[in-house]
């Protein structure tokens, strides 16, 4: 406990029985505020509970992290997979399509042999026309998957990185 010099002209004001009195207030007060006040034992009790805590959410953060990992594998494999069927779906209907706008075409040429060339000419372009589309939308979907595949991996990539970014710290 600090000693504390009380001032002489305070001491003359307040006598000497007084300056007693006021220096008992100001101990106690002092005793009080000392009870308040965290002592060293505390503060390490406190670092080993924080220390404790911070280790059990790293545990759950890199648990979450590998399960939410796991999830994403999962998942894009369910995408590839889809995106692999509609594919090949799309793929095998437009190859059908394409077989029978060939028969279809076969068919009309044998109809139309016997008329005129200009005619015959139109017909021709109609058909090539209606071959470029078709390639055409054959292509934009190929394009569209190759995005949507790009896109996931990407995501993918960034989640990672910041997972990592998030767990070095």
């Amino acid at each position: 406990m600090a000693v504390i010099t009380i001032p002489r002209a305070l001491r003359e004001k307040l006598g000497e029985e007084g300056t007693g009195a006021f220096v008992e207030v100001m101990q106690s007060i002092e005793t009080e505020w000392r009870k308040d006040l965290s002592t060293k034992e505390d503060l390490a009790r406190l670092e080993g509970v924080i220390k404790e805590e911070l280790a059990n959410f790293k545990g759950i953060v890199k648990e979450d992290s590998a399960r939410l990992e796991g999830v994403l594998k999962e998942e894009l494999v369910i995408f590839k997979g889809i995106m692999s069927e509609d594919f090949a779906k799309f793929k095998g209907v437009m190859s059908e399509n394409f077989a029978d706008f060939k028969g279809e075409i076969r068919k009309d040429s044998a109809n139309f042999k016997g008329m005129m060339s200009e005619d015959f000419a139109k017909f021709k372009g109609e058909v090539r026309e209606d071959l470029t589309n078709v390639r055409l939308e054959i292509e934009k979907a190929k394009s569209d998957v190759i995005k949507w595949v790009a896109a996931m991996l990407i995501a993918q990539s960034a989640v990672i990185a910041a997972l990592v970014r998030l767990l070095s710290h």
